[in-house]
């Protein structure tokens, strides 16, 4: 049945995705995130894993340069809107990262122009990160709903998300945590707690300042909340240090350029020049203004500079003027409309196109998946039909092979213990002349000492014909020996990794105990003491076991 398991698998076409591939998506992600503002670098990142798709032909790099291809529009949100859609049609959940960072993206995108459906695509993204567990974006996922929540003035839930998102937040990721102080002190504002607002920023802020790896990133994120801190001091009117701390972000935002954010902070001075009645300072931030609007892109910042700027002549009374800068804003909120319009009816364009193109495939799908699955009964059917006749027949033989086999092995294994047996015997008969010729040579040669005794030439003569006795001996036992070669390399093969502590000369030894030949046995084979061999005898057996119940014969016949 496991076959029919296997075969039924690949006719389902059921992929299967090691964890290994979304850490490679992830491991790419953090890549980009590093070269996102060189265009260069992501293109050459994009022709890497084209050459690898090229290379292996592995659906994994055509994703990775799909998803590539969306940094390429980092800028263009209204391109890489298609580009997302047709990556998360092409991934069809292959891959949980993928579809994570293309909900995502597109929640991110929608979120000025269509909370609601922002909401649900980031849903989406939660529901498919938290089933990885607590990896990959789930931190900063969580971070984007709370915002989403804050948008919406659901203060309540957008807290709940951003505690959320902290307790994720791994103890080095310092901006991170630094920002849900931010926000937690944006909330408490909102809901008029601008005590509490105080504390939460002078935590966040002192997180930044106390962190050894200082960034371009931090430095701007640590003057954003400083100046968030002047505008509250501002609002619980200790004046002087509120001004202190705005001007540390104005000039901040002045030296980087960040027109969005100056614009912000510098309505926050006005306003606080209005409170203090200091009439030279708002000239002096009104003149300022007037400089940098050429400067401005963003319609929306070029509305608020103007609306800062009309106010201002509203105070003086000046008619000329305040009419004058009433109808630029007018202007500009009319091609702001426009701007809007467009983009909302390209946005509302694209997710038609993707609504229908959707319903066309899952019907396409659905008619497709009807006849795969009349395809599939039918070849489960004849599968199963074939695969029973299989077994049937596959038993009936194997129980007769079975018995044949069983028979065979019996037969061998006798013939292999009667051989052994017979070896045994001719070493141990092999030995025992050996000692007996070396007995008569130590005799003959202790006659040699008696003066007189005997004819020394004679006695010579027949010593060698004793030496020459023991040399073919030898010699039968190195062939006996050579014999069980093979044998004995596998045991030697698998004793030394088993015991690796073993010396060479310990493992040959382990041969002859193996063989459960006696010390004088194989003092006689290897031209040694007994007393040699039973010390080695002990070294083996201390290195192999602490067990004393146990015999070395015992222990080297497991191996």
């Amino acid at each position: 049945m496991k076959y029919i398991f296997i075969f039924c698998m690949i006719l389902m076409s059921v992929p299967v995705f090691a964890q290994s591939d979304n850490d490679y998506f992830f491991e790419l992600s953090k890549e980009i995130s590093h070269i996102q503002d060189h265009p260069e670098k992501i293109k050459m990142l994009y022709k890497r894993e084209i050459k690898k798709l090229r290379q292996t032909n592995d659906f994994k790099f055509l994703i990775s340069s799909r998803y590539i291809q969306l940094f390429f529009y980092l800028k263009e949100p209204l391109q890489q809107i298609p580009l997302t859609y047709e990556l998360l049609s092409i991934n069809d959940n292959r891959y949980p990262f993928i579809s994570i960072a293309c909900n995502f993206s597109l929640a991110l995108k929608f979120e000025k122009y269509s909370p609601k459906l922002a909401m649900q695509y980031i849903d989406k993204a939660i529901t498919e990160n938290e089933k990885l567990g607590k990896r990959y974006m789930l931190p900063h996922i969580y971070h984007a709903k709370g915002r989403f929540f804050f948008n919406a003035s659901d203060y309540q839930n957008a807290k709940l998300f951003f505690e959320k998102a902290l307790k994720l937040y791994d103890s080095g990721e310092k901006l991170y945590i630094a920002s849900m102080y931010n926000n937690f002190a944006l909330i408490d504002e909102k809901l008029n707690s601008t005590d509490s607002a105080i504390k939460n920023l002078e935590k966040g802020i002192e997180i930044l300042k106390n962190d050894t790896l200082q960034t371009k990133e931090k430095k701007i994120f640590l003057d954003r909340m400083t100046g968030n801190l002047g505008y509250y001091y501002f609002k619980t009117k200790e004046y002087r240090k509120a001004e202190e701390l705005l001007l540390q972000e104005f000039n901040s935002n002045k030296k980087n350029f960040d027109y969005s954010r100056l614009i912000k902070t510098s309505q926050h001075l006005c306003d606080l020049y209005y409170t203090t009645l200091r009439e030279d300072k708002i000239l002096e931030l009104i003149t300022f203004l007037k400089e940098i609007e050429p400067k401005l892109e963003n319609i929306s910042d070029k509305i608020t500079l103007n609306e800062i700027i009309r106010n201002y002549y509203f105070t003086q009374n000046d008619l000329i003027h305040l009419k004058l800068y009433s109808k630029k804003i007018e202007k500009l909120n009319h091609i702001f409309n426009e701007e809007n319009s467009k983009k909302i009816q390209i946005l509302s364009d694209t997710l038609n196109h993707y609504l229908v193109k959707s319903i066309d495939e899952k019907y396409e799908f659905n008619e497709k998946l009807q006849k795969k699955k009349f395809n599939f009964s039918l070849i489960i059917g004849l599968i199963i039909l074939f695969t029973s006749i299989i077994i049937i027949i596959s038993l009936i033989n194997r129980n007769k092979s079975q018995k044949e086999i069983s028979l065979q092995k019996n037969i061998i294994l006798e013939k292999n213990i009667n051989l052994y047996r017979e070896k045994i015997k001719y070493l141990q008969q092999s030995i025992f002349l050996k000692m007996e010729a070396e007995k008569i040579f130590i005799d003959n040669l202790r006659e040699i000492k008696k003066e007189g005794s005997i004819n020394p030439e004679k006695l010579i003569k027949h010593s060698f014909l004793k030496i020459n006795k023991l040399m073919e001996i030898d010699i039968r036992n190195f062939d006996l020996i050579s014999e069980s070669y093979a044998e004995n390399e596998e045991f030697l093969i698998n004793l030394s990794a088993i015991y690796p502590q073993l010396t060479n000369k310990e493992k040959k030894l382990c041969i002859y105990f193996r063989m459960d030949l006696s010390s004088k046995e194989i003092a006689a084979l290897e031209n040694t003491s007994e007393g040699t061999v039973r010390v080695y005898k002990t070294k083996i057996r201390n290195k192999m076991t602490d067990d004393k119940d146990i015999s070395l014969h015992t222990l080297l016949n497991k191996v």
